[in-house]
């Protein structure tokens, strides 16, 4: 089971209803600053009925209602709704074919009222929505969220979580749950039973136990007590510890080069880096389960922060792994291009978030490419995500021009790619030598013949803004070009 699409209305920054398509793997959301990634994540907890502040998570300066709607699908989705605990749910399953279905969930903070089996529900935020197919109609048929949360199992690890968060060790957080799950059968075992016995000898089981010993000062409040109040008694009794108890007082120890250290005394990149190892480690246990078990989601915020670059590319290439091998569904903000080598167009999508003039669009990876291609190459990505020009990117679009526009109407030759250039809106704002003959060109022309002869040493070396403007030149010129093909009449090849 996976969301395969989440349609957003008014929460936060993203205020016009804004459909998303995911896919069963590793889903990417890139952009700028303030674009709304993080109002997806947002959308999706608020979907799930996660803790939310209205003031904070529903669009301000609007009288428009906030609507999150999933769309939940997959193989198992059936069968688990099968289970005795879901049932509620079957009769909102969509057959769509081919043994295929979906469930449609909604959650609003929209106030209205449904009759349903001869009694008006109230609907708003509090209640997940189901579709009803054959009554075209949204309807609550759970009452209170316990059952959906159930359902829909999402983990989200934010950008600002505590690394120790995930690296505690009590029962409620991850790593605790972790060791309890592996030391559910260490509890059966005669060393333990054993434990249990000297336990209870030393705190209540002979004279010199903690028990006596204690009871000496409890026994001369208990006097007091019935001195003044009355009479009573009272005597401190010491119970076996919950076997919890003792792996929560452990401390993470962590050696590295140099010594061993607290978990806590590390630097932020050594905790949480444990934090989402402790995490990946978490979503592999937790998705080896049987078909009709529920498969936990993850959402994971800006996963870069605070690690290297080359740490950055093993935790992508890790999560990645998790995604196949294990089928499971994975959402990540990010901000960083390392971490977008492990991108695979085959079972990942990636959504490009950007927001000009408070206007929002959102495009797929099919959608960015401007060379013509349905997969982008990663430094199309790059640029597109993040605003980067590279020298791979460079080179890709200038041999596009080249290939599209140039070798059929102008013939070989670079020179004659300058000219379409230049005959097509771009300047001859630089001069380039060669073997001490000098001639005007375009910047493309300028870029691409240092990029492909960096043994001339006769020309200034391009900057970091003459490649990203070269660059801009060239992605605009082929926009143009798409928009209104040249189909003018063939020109003589340049010498």
């Amino acid at each position: 089971m996976y969301i395969q699409s989440l349609t957003i209305e008014n929460v936060k920054s993203i205020s016009k209803p804004t459909k998303f398509t995911f896919e069963r793997g590793v889903n990417y959301l890139v952009g700028n600053n303030n674009a709304g990634k993080s109002s997806v994540f947002e959308a999706l907890m608020f979907l799930v009925g996660g803790r939310y502040d209205p003031a904070a998570l529903f669009t301000k300066d609007t009288s428009e209602a906030t609507h999150v709607v999933a769309v939940l699908a997959g193989e198992n989705l059936k069968s688990i709704l099968e289970t005795p605990k879901f049932t509620k749910f079957l009769p909102y399953l969509i057959e769509e074919g081919n043994s295929s279905y979906i469930l449609k969930v909604k959650r609003s903070n929209k106030h209205e009222t449904v009759v349903q089996n001869d009694k008006a529900i109230e609907l708003d935020e509090k209640k997940i929505q189901l579709w009803s197919e054959e009554r075209d109609r949204w309807e609550n048929p759970t009452g209170i969220d316990a059952l959906f949360k159930a359902l829909v199992d999402i983990e989200p690890i934010w950008a600002d979580i505590q690394p120790s968060d995930a690296t505690d060790i009590s029962a409620t957080k991850v790593l605790g749950k972790l060791i309890n799950r592996e030391a559910e059968h260490f509890y059966e075992k005669d060393i333990w039973k054993k434990f249990i016995g000297i336990y209870k000898e030393a705190f209540e089981g002979h004279d010199e136990s903690l028990a006596k010993i204690s009871q000496v000062i409890i026994g001369q409040i208990a006097t007091l007590v019935s001195e003044q109040y009355g009479t009573a008694s009272a005597r401190l009794e010491y119970r076996v510890p919950d076997a919890n108890t003792f792996v929560k007082e452990a401390t993470l120890q962590v050696t590295d080069s140099f010594n061993e250290t607290p978990i806590g005394d590390k630097g932020t990149g050594m905790q949480r880096a444990f934090a989402l190892a402790a995490l990946q480690l978490w979503s592999q246990k937790e998705n080896s389960k049987s078909s009709a078990e529920i498969p936990l989601i993850l959402l994971i915020d800006e996963p870069e922060t605070w690690l290297h670059p080359l740490a950055q590319i093993k935790l992508a290439q890790a999560i990645s792994k998790i995604a196949v091998a294990q089928g499971q569904q994975i959402f990540i903000i990010t901000h960083s291009p390392y971490m977008l080598q492990s991108f695979k167009p085959e079972c990942d999508r990636l959504h490009v978030m950007e927001r000009k003039e408070d206007e929002l669009s959102v495009m797929a990876h099919h959608e960015i490419s401007h060379v013509g291609n349905r997969v982008p190459t990663l430094a199309e990505i790059t640029y597109r995500a993040f605003g980067l020009a590279t020298v791979d990117l460079h080179n890709e679009l200038f041999g596009y021009i080249t290939e599209k526009y140039v070798v059929n109407k102008y013939g070989q030759g670079v020179r004659n790619v300058d000219r379409y250039l230049s005959e097509n809106g771009i300047t001859l704002s630089h001069e380039y030598s060669w073997n001490g003959k000098k001639n005007n060109c375009t910047l493309p022309y300028y870029v691409r013949n240092q990029i492909d002869h960096p043994d001339n040493k006769e020309n200034e070396r391009f900057s970091p803004a003459e490649l990203e403007e070269s660059v801009r030149l060239m992605v605009e010129l082929i926009e143009k070009q798409k928009d209104s093909l040249d189909t003018g009449d063939t020109l003589e090849p340049l010498e």
